[in-house]
C-alpha cells in the first residue's frame, strides 16, 4: 500500500485545529469585497492553514489572498452553477462549517453548520442547487456520512453507507451523486431522488482513491502518493450497475498531488497538496506534462488543498 495518499493526508490534518468558529450558521449581510476582475472566471484555492487564494482563470494571474478564518483547517472546496464557492472548514475534532462565497467575494455570504462532524469535501447538484458535503465522524461511533443541504441552506439530511468510508463526492449532470472511499466497496451512487446509496462494484481496486469528478460521460477519480509513478487520474466507466477502469492518466510536474481537482472544457485543474503551494493545469484526458502552473505571492509554506472554479455569472 502506498505510504501516503489523499486518505492519509486527510487523516493527518483532522482534529489539529482547536479554535471554535465564531459565527453560527446564518446568512451574512456583508458579502465581502469583490475584485474588479470578478467579471471573469475565477479559481479559488483553499490552503489547510486557513487562507484562501484567488486567481484569474485561465490566465493564472494572482488576484488576492484572504483569511477564511483564524485557527481553522480548510479542506475541500466546490462551486455551484451560479459561481458561488463553498469551502469546508474544520475548527475542531467535532466542529466544522461550510463557508459560501459569492463570485469574487472574500467574505462569506452564508455559513452552514456541520457540528458533530468534520466536513472534508463538497459538491453542488447542477439540477437543484443542493449541496453535498462529506462529513467524517471523529467520535467512537465513526458514522461517516454525506450530508445534503437542500438548496445549500438549513440543516442537512444525512446519508450513510455501512460498507464504505466516504472520501470525496461529485454530481453528474442529472443530479446523481457519486462518492468514492475505502472499505468493502470504493464507489457508491445516490441516484437522484433516492433515499440511500447503492454500492457499485469495480473491475479492480482503486489505488487509495481521492478526488472524484464527473467528466460528462465517465468518472475521473484521483489516485496519489509521494511517488509520481503512483499519481494520476483513473477514468471509470459506468454501465449496468458496474464500474470499470478504462484508462489511467499520468500527470507530470507536480509529484506530490493529494488534493482535489476540477475539470473545465478539456482542462484538468489540480492543487498541489502535501506542502505544495501550486496549482497545475493539464489537458484532459491526455494528461502528461502540465500546460501551466499557477503560483501565488506570499504562499510559501502553504499546502493548497481545496479548489473550486467559479464561473462568472454572466457566462
Amino acid at each position: 500500500m502506498l505510504a501516503l495518499a489523499l486518505v492519509a493526508c486527510t487523516a493527518m490534518f483532522m482534529g489539529c485545529a482547536g479554535t471554535q468558529i465564531p459565527i453560527a450558521s446564518q446568512g451574512l449581510s456583508n458579502a465581502g469585497d469583490v475584485p474588479a476582475t470578478s467579471s471573469g472566471d475565477l479559481l479559488y484555492v483553499a490552503s489547510t492553514s486557513g487562507d484562501g487564494f484567488i486567481f484569474s482563470y485561465p490566465s493564472g494571474q494572482f488576484i488576492s489572498e484572504f483569511s477564511i478564518a483564524s485557527g481553522i483547517t480548510a479542506w475541500g472546496a466546490c462551486a455551484d452553477s451560479s459561481g458561488d464557492v463553498f469551502i469546508a472548514v474544520e475548527a475542531g475534532s467535532a466542529t466544522s462549517s461550510i463557508y459560501e462565497y459569492a463570485h469574487g467575494a472574500t467574505t462569506p455570504s452564508t455559513i452552514l453548520n456541520d457540528d458533530g462532524y468534520v466536513a472534508t469535501a463538497c459538491a453542488s447538484d447542477p439540477t437543484t442547487g443542493n449541496l453535498a458535503v462529506v462529513s467524517a465522524d471523529a467520535s467512537a461511533s465513526e458514522k461517516d456520512n454525506v450530508a445534503i443541504y437542500a438548496h445549500a441552506a438549513g440543516e442537512p439530511t444525512r446519508y450513510y453507507d455501512s460498507k464504505m468510508t466516504f472520501q470525496f463526492c461529485s454530481y453528474d449532470g442529472s443530479g446523481n451523486l457519486f462518492a468514492d472511499g475505502s472499505g468493502k466497496h470504493q464507489l457508491a451512487e445516490l441516484p437522484s431522488g433516492a433515499k440511500s446509496f447503492e454500492n457499485i462494484p469495480l473491475n479492480k481496486e482503486l489505488i487509495m482513491p481521492g478526488g472524484i469528478v464527473w467528466d460528462g460521460s465517465d468518472l475521473a477519480i484521483e489516485y496519489a502518493s509521494f511517488s509520481p509513478k503512483y499519481s494520476g487520474i483513473d477514468r471509470v466507466e459506468l454501465a449496468d450497475g458496474k464500474a470499470k477502469i478504462v484508462d489511467s492518466i499520468t500527470l507530470k510536474d507536480l509529484a506530490n498531488r493529494t488534493a482535489s481537482f476540477a475539470l473545465e472544457d478539456g482542462t484538468l485543474i489540480e492543487a498541489g497538496g502535501q506542502t505544495l503551494n501550486e496549482v497545475g493545469l493539464w489537458n484532459y484526458p491526455a494528461g502528461g506534462k502540465a500546460t501551466k502552473i499557477f503560483r501565488a505571492k506570499g504562499a510559501a509554506g502553504q499546502t493548497f488543498y481545496g479548489i473550486a472554479l467559479s464561473v462568472a455569472p454572466s457566462h
